[in-house]
């Protein structure tokens, strides 16, 4: 019964979009040309708008990729970071068009150009020096979430309830909103609040030393009372700063020849006014940490080089940056434990060595920060 009314609203949406989008009036239900995404409250399609003559940037739009949410939250940011991004030139899909569709909020763009960043070359990662840099370099005097309007907006924290007893799956869930705030260091010391509450919730326990997610949550609370006054205790005051929130491999596109220039952006569902570093760690730990014994590190330190050489020709790095990277790792770490903490709770398979890995890899950072006093 869930995806026979998925299946229904989804055709009731597609029907909006095409009456919101053409510049004459039309009952046409335009045509699915591929799936990517489709839960119980969101899904993401490529659609055929070839009947509704849609232009943007002066060429024809043939293709369009429509996503709906039943929940505006992540829509919104993702509207409002799509605008400022095109205003500094990021490359990145077009908004073509937003709208309701009873408990549904959907946003249609043109499609990204282009393959998903897989073949790493010294070009590939000067380009997204670039690209990354002129995304930074978009100032906020506030911090927290993007908002529709391209302003800063309170965060969205996904808290999620442990189901009593026992079990593998954590269960529902509810949502609070707080922020803007005033300095970085009140919005960090919140997400690490709510996603500390998160780890405490988790029934995991990690196979290979028995470790629950519980007793790491306790010694990282520990270690975040004791880090987050020091770490900016000396810093200048952080400048807020747009961040696309998820810049993995796959949400970044390379031409489709030479894969040597970044030509989109794509899924800055998570976008937000915050410390660079928040991200540049994010893309530490996708793009140039060896994960294998087949990675050659050598080189992956000439491809960080390039990255970093172009950036700073945008925004340069501030004082200390080296200093704070264990903390960020930390924190980014802890944003992967809740995305397996998100995944299982919404029915998806989660190895027993996903939980190990997100636990496992926070607990090794802090041994070695008390190893080192």
């Amino acid at each position: 019964p869930g995806q026979i009314s998925v299946v229904r609203m989804d055709n009731e949406i597609l029907r909006e979009v095409s009456q919101a989008l053409s510049v004459a009036a039309t009952d046409c239900v335009p045509r699915v040309l591929q799936i990517f995404l489709q839960t119980s409250d969101r899904w993401v399609a490529l659609l055929d708008v070839t009947h509704l003559e849609l232009e943007c940037l002066g060429e024809k739009v043939r293709n369009c990729v429509v996503k709906a949410n039943s929940s505006c939250n992540e829509d919104t940011a993702a509207l409002g970071a799509l605008r400022l991004m095109g205003q500094v030139g990021v490359p990145c899909p077009q908004v073509l068009g937003s709208g309701q569709s009873g408990d549904w909020h959907w946003v249609a763009m043109t499609e990204a150009t282009g393959v998903p960043f897989e073949r790493q070359s010294i070009e590939a990662y000067t380009s997204l020096g670039h690209v990354v840099g002129k995304l930074h370099s978009h100032c906020f005097t506030e911090f927290g979430s993007v908002g529709q309007d391209g302003q800063v907006a309170p965060i969205i924290q996904q808290i999620i309830e442990r189901e009593g007893g026992g079990g593998g799956g954590s269960g529902g869930g509810s949502l609070s909103s707080c922020g803007p705030f005033v300095c970085w260091q009140d919005m960090i010391s919140s997400v690490v609040k709510a996603n500390l509450h998160v780890l405490k919730q988790l029934p995991w326990c990690a196979s290979s030393s028995g470790i629950r997610a519980s007793t790491v949550a306790e010694k990282l609370e520990v270690y975040f009372d004791e880090q987050i006054p020091v770490v900016f205790s000396q810093q200048q005051p952080v400048v807020a700063r747009l961040l696309h929130g998820d810049l993995h491999m796959g949400n970044i596109f390379l031409d489709q020849q030479q894969q040597q220039t970044v030509t989109a952006l794509v899924d800055c569902d998570e976008a937000m006014a915050a410390h660079n570093e928040y991200e540049l760690m994010r893309i530490e730990l996708a793009h140039f940490r060896a994960s294998g014994v087949d990675d050659n590190q050598k080189e992956l330190d000439s491809f960080r080089s390039a990255f970093f050489t172009a950036y700073q020709q945008h925004v340069c790095l501030d004082e200390g940056f080296e200093a704070r990277q264990p903390f960020y790792e930390l924190t980014r770490l802890f944003h992967q434990c809740f995305w397996v903490a998100e995944k299982e709770k919404r029915g998806g398979d989660v190895l027993q060595e996903e939980r190990d890995e997100a636990l496992l890899a926070m607990l090794s950072i802090i041994e070695n920060k008390e190893n080192a006093q």
